[in-house]
């Protein structure tokens, strides 16, 4: 089994505070951004894990992008994750899978009316 190690960089103010205890706050440099935490049990190398998404405050969600990339590599993921709607904001992405060792950025889109913010939580698979 590969270890990871999340890279959690400057910590916001309040908004870094996760809703529970279970989960890692991602980032968004929007500072109205609703609070996000991402949930990962474990990452192996080249096979396909799943994560939840929660979104802690109040928002109208349209919909919800989830992707990542090896920003020195300049390229993604070589698969489409499938995101599953659980209701009370949250959701669990399916089909992740890195391909190789290195620093990752996960990446997650929330559609609004007023536009998209975006927020992006850094990992390294070793």
């Amino acid at each position: 089994m590969m270890k990871w190690v999340i890279l959690l960089g400057s910590f916001w103010a309040s908004n870094a505070l996760a809703c529970g205890d279970t989960g890692l706050p991602m980032m968004s440099s929007d500072n109205d951004a609703p609070r996000v935490e991402l949930i990962i049990e474990d990452m192996p190398l080249s096979q396909p894990f799943s994560m939840e998404i929660k979104f802690c405050d109040d928002a109208d969600i349209q919909s919800v992008s989830v992707d990542a990339i090896m920003p020195a590599h300049q390229h993604g993921m070589n698969y489409t994750p499938v995101i599953v709607d659980l209701g009370d904001g949250s959701f669990r992405v399916d089909g992740m899978l890195f391909h190789m060792l290195g620093v990752w950025e996960i990446q997650v889109g929330l559609v609004q009316d007023k536009g998209v913010t975006r927020y992006t939580q850094t990992t390294t698979l070793k």
